[in-house]
């Protein structure tokens, strides 16, 4: 089994991680501050279970976000994301082809966090798995992963940044066999 990381899972983890990280750290100074002070009065449990939220999502998205990766197994292709995965069996495969982000999401109909967090992936190639059939739980399941990695003119996958002749070559020789 070959595991390819996926750089739009790492460009999302770092974006978010990082403000998550700091309101964490306000959010546990407040908390700790009106332990001396109280200055938040009867609503002081309020801060820690905001800290309490704040430190799960910095795990999900500095930890388990991360793990997102495609892995090409003997008997298909699987889409890992942070909780779920996606399995593709080689006959839904129908193509495997040079793509670019720019072919499926226009840049210029972005809005500007979407332009500040794709920025990097809109230079290099990627590898677009166009698919005959989708999955079952395709529809259900996409809604847990990023909608850039899926095709919009085609059922598929599209897997941009990264070494994207090494990924293209591994898919078609897993096919191959």
């Amino acid at each position: 089994m070959k595991k390819h990381k996926l750089h739009l899972f790492e460009l999302i983890s770092r974006r978010i991680r990082g403000k998550i990280f700091w309101l964490l750290v306000i959010t546990l100074a407040a908390a700790i501050a009106d332990y001396y002070t109280t200055f938040l009065g009867d609503l002081w449990y309020l801060a820690w279970v905001a800290a309490g939220i704040l430190l799960v999502l910095w795990f999900y998205y500095a930890i388990l976000f991360r793990r997102g990766s495609l892995k090409i197994r003997p008997n298909g292709l699987r889409l890992q994301g942070p909780l779920w995965h996606l399995n593709f069996r080689y006959d839904t495969i129908y193509t495997v082809t040079a793509g670019h982000m720019d072919q499926h999401y226009s840049y210029k109909q972005l809005n500007w966090r979407e332009k500040a967090l794709l920025r990097p992936l809109y230079g290099p190639a990627g590898v677009f798995v166009q698919l005959k059939s989708v999955p079952p739980g395709y529809r259900w399941r996409r809604l847990w992963f990023p909608r850039y990695l899926f095709g919009t003119r085609h059922d598929g996958l599209l897997l941009c940044g990264g070494d994207w002749m090494n990924i293209s070559q591994d898919i078609e020789t897993a096919r191959a066999h």
